[in-house]
């Protein structure tokens, strides 16, 4: 048995009963079978929403009869259908699982593998979640000993001689000869004989 099947959960309510599964790279996956109130309520939803948007005559939009919405427009009505389903099964799950998710804009992804009113759904859902942080015991952790460089006066004299140079502003005078604190660049070549 592999760790993420170890860790698979089962939870049920009155609406859902579903199975929690971690798979790897931080995704997670819901197998949800739903009660038949869950699509009953999700038809309404999917059949007043087209009823809005569509002309019959001897109605005014959105006051035609369910069934007759059902009969004219079935795809669009499936559509919806299915979206308010997973919107509503998704919306019940999370009410038990508290699984949360990487961001507010992540992606669900889900598939409906059969729906009717007398029995209700399933459907999978798969949607990436926060890493799980691993327990650390921190007395297994050992920290290395940093070796500090020792300074001393020579060092320090140094350092700040290298600070003092660095933003300086190096001026070539050609008009007189060296005086005590200039400082020169003096290049050396070496002629063997």
């Amino acid at each position: 048995m592999t760790e993420n099947e170890e860790k698979k959960q089962e939870l049920k309510s009155d609406a859902v009963t579903f199975t929690v599964q971690p798979k790897p790279e931080c995704m997670v996956e819901y197998e949800v079978k739903t009660s038949p109130e869950i699509v009953k309520q999700a038809q309404r939803e999917a059949v007043k929403s087209v009823s809005k948007e569509v002309s019959l005559p001897g109605f005014r939009k959105g006051r035609a009869p369910d069934n007759l919405i059902l009969k004219k427009f079935p795809g669009p009505v499936k559509e919806r259908l299915e979206k308010a389903i997973a919107d509503e099964t998704f919306h019940e799950c999370q009410k038990i699982a508290h699984t949360p998710l990487l961001s507010n804009d992540t992606k669900i992804n889900f598939n409906v593998a059969k729906q009717s009113v007398q029995e209700g759904a399933e459907m999978t859902f798969s949607f990436e979640t926060e890493p799980t942080v691993p327990d650390i015991n921190l007395s297994d952790i050992e920290i290395e000993e940093v070796k500090r460089e020792k300074v001393n006066e020579e060092k320090l004299e140094h350092t700040l001689k290298n600070i003092q140079t660095y933003f300086v502003k190096w001026d070539k005078i050609s008009d007189r000869s060296a005086k005590e604190e200039d400082f020169a660049i003096i290049d050396v070549d070496i002629i063997e004989k």
